[in-house]
């Protein structure tokens, strides 16, 4: 498997499709799809879904994982015999990109200390990808990306696995709706999509089962506005309920979850990354419990 032939790959992935990867590389249509049915026969599999947007295969995430790996190697080696004055695509210098897999919930109220830090390291750029913590990790198997937060303990193979400390998640509505004496079984209740388990979990440990009436809000911050608002309870971040002056209560029933964070990360040995790592070990210990 040929350096080129893996970065016209992953460019693929990355840009959704095999056009829009040529004109990134400077390729021509014809010599994209060369290196693409040159890689697919090395690997003796076929390694793309020809979709719009285009989509790895399983043998083509496996493929995807080491394209991500090496590409990262080569950028890192590159950094250093220019002196590590740079990135690609960077301003006077080469610039390797770190993706990063992290749950809305913790991009919304401890992770951003991490950016402070990293707005300081002119040779990373930080892609940042949300997925909720109980799949984040599957990210890092299928080479989507380098790290992630997530809640399982178990990292991924070739990965290694740190524990980050503890999110607090308070079972919240607004103050009237409290005050009506209905359980969380009968009181309308938020969501923030089909990954996210964390109020069914607490309906399932009271032995009841969802209400009729659910909202579902993808956003950290549109989730505690919902909330707010009296759509329906919701476990909110500890981290997040300074953020309104909304009259929020928290149910007599609902009680505090607590959900353990890990950061999952590569085990190959980078620079870069062992940077972004240090970084996100460091804010998480100040920010969360444990």
């Amino acid at each position: 498997m040929q350096l080129e032939q893996l970065r016209a790959f992953a460019t693929a992935i990355d840009l959704g499709t095999l056009d829009a990867a040529a004109r990134e590389l400077s390729l021509t249509p014809s010599a994209m799809s060369q290196r693409l049915r040159a890689l697919e026969a090395s690997a003796g599999a076929v390694l793309l879904e020809r979709t719009t947007p285009v989509r790895p295969t399983a043998a083509g995430e496996v493929v995807l994982r080491l394209a991500r790996q090496v590409l990262l190697l080569q950028a890192e080696a590159r950094s250093e015999l220019d002196g590590g004055l740079g990135v690609e695509g960077g301003a006077g210098g080469r610039v390797t990109v770190v993706r990063v897999v992290v749950n809305a919930d913790s991009l919304a109220t401890w992770f951003p200390a991490v950016f402070d830090e990293a707005a300081g390291w002119a040779d990373i750029a930080l892609h940042l990808t949300v997925a909720d913590q109980a799949v984040a990790a599957e990210h890092l198997s299928r080479g989507a990306a380098m790290a992630a937060v997530t809640s399982r303990p178990r990292a991924a193979p070739g990965c290694r696995s740190v524990p980050l400390g503890v999110m607090r998640y308070h079972a919240m509505a607004r103050a009237d709706l409290v005050a009506s004496g209905l359980g969380p079984a009968d009181l309308p209740m938020v969501n923030f999509g089909p990954d996210d388990d964390l109020q069914d979990a607490r309906l399932a440990q009271l032995g009841v089962g969802r209400p009729p009436r659910v909202t579902q809000v993808p956003s950290a911050e549109g989730f505690l506005a919902a909330v707010a608002a009296g759509l329906g309870w919701g476990m909110v971040p500890a981290g997040m309920l300074a953020r309104t002056d909304a009259d929020l209560c928290q149910l007599r029933v609902g009680g505090t979850v607590e959900v353990p964070l890990f950061w999952h990360r590569w085990r190959l040995a980078s620079e870069p990354l062992d940077r972004l790592s240090a970084a996100v070990e460091k804010f998480a210990n100040i920010h969360l419990a444990k």
